[in-house]
C-alpha cells in the first residue's frame, strides 16, 4: 500500500512513486513499483542559521501535510547549522512559500548539477 507521509530511505535515497504506476500502488507489492531516486541530488535542500529554525521547519511542514527529512547540511551550502530539510521536487516551491508565511529563517541549496 502507498505511504501517505515521504516515503522511508534505503541506502541513502528517498523512495519515490513512478507516475506510471500511481494507479497500482495501492493493490501491488511497493517494492515492485517503486523507483529510486537519489532526492538529494536533484533537489534543492533548505539550510537553517540554527538548529531551532530547522526543527521549526520541520514542524511547520508537517503541520500543514508538506512531507520532509530532515538531512545533513551540504557542505557546500554553509550553512551554521548542520541540519537541512528535503522534501520532493514537487513541494519545493509549496514549502518555500509555507516557511515564509511561517516566519521560518531560511535559504535554499541547489546542488550544482
Amino acid at each position: 500500500m502507498r505511504p501517505a507521509a515521504l516515503p522511508g530511505r534505503t541506502d541513502g535515497v528517498l523512495s519515490r512513486w513512478s507516475e506510471c504506476n500511481r494507479q497500482s500502488c495501492a493493490t501491488q507489492d511497493a517494492a515492485a513499483i517503486c523507483t529510486l531516486i537519489p532526492i538529494s541530488a536533484m533537489t534543492p535542500v533548505f539550510t537553517f542559521q540554527t538548529t531551532h529554525h530547522a526543527l521549526w521547519a520541520e514542524e511547520v511542514a508537517g503541520a500543514h501535510g508538506v512531507p520532509v527529512e530532515v538531512v545533513p547540511a551540504p557542505p557546500a551550502a554553509r550553512a551554521r547549522c548542520s541540519l537541512a530539510l528535503e522534501t520532493l521536487p514537487e513541494e519545493v516551491a509549496a514549502l518555500a512559500a509555507l516557511l515564509e508565511t511561517e516566519g521560518v529563517p531560511h535559504a535554499l541549496f541547489t546542488p550544482a548539477a
